[in-house]
């Protein structure tokens, strides 16, 4: 460990200094490891979208129940079961572009951006999810579907799994 350092510098400090900068260097070469990979995996494009710092969600110790955090943590990470992540399971691995929503059935690949913000198939869920949490455009404008996506993203967990799970079984009901 102490190639990383000044040896000279090393040999004469204490041992509790050494340690903390040995920490402090890990936890940072962790970090920019962790940032490396989530910007280079297409399987996290939705962590990507909403995780910009190492550090434990807040939804992670909020009351949810395992069932919630479960799923809410599949949706973020990139691997809650739409037809992007679907795809790349079948027997013959179906191209990226032609993972598309069977809901609304109007040819756009099915990932999170569309199902959370797109879909027309759940536009009552939404409109009321909207609503309940109080999403106001201030400026008038259309606001673009990552915005819209990223907005989603932050509300409170609780609400938000519970609009996710709602989608879903009507995505199910549909399907079936």
């Amino acid at each position: 460990m102490l190639d990383f350092y000044d040896i000279d510098i090393m040999k004469n400090a204490s041992t509790q200094y050494v340690v903390s900068t040995v920490k402090h260097t890990l936890s940072e070469q962790m970090k920019t490891r962790w940032h490396d990979q989530v910007q280079n995996s297409p399987k996290l494009r939705t962590c990507r979208q909403i995780k910009h710092t190492f550090s434990c969600e807040t939804y992670l110790n909020g009351h949810l129940t395992f069932k919630q955090r479960s799923a809410l943590a599949r949706f973020r990470s990139g691997t809650y079961p739409l037809a992007v992540e679907l795809g790349r399971y079948r027997r013959e691995i179906v191209p990226v572009e032609q993972r598309t929503c069977k809901v609304c059935n109007i040819g756009e690949v099915e990932n999170e951006v569309r199902f959370l913000v797109n879909c027309s198939g759940y536009t009552h869920l939404s409109n009321e999810f909207l609503v309940q949490n109080d999403e106001t455009n201030q400026t008038g404008n259309a606001v673009d579907d990552n915005t819209e996506f990223a907005y989603m993203m932050s509300v409170s967990a609780k609400c938000l799994i519970i609009y996710i799970i709602n989608c879903y079984e009507v995505r199910r009901t549909l399907l079936t």
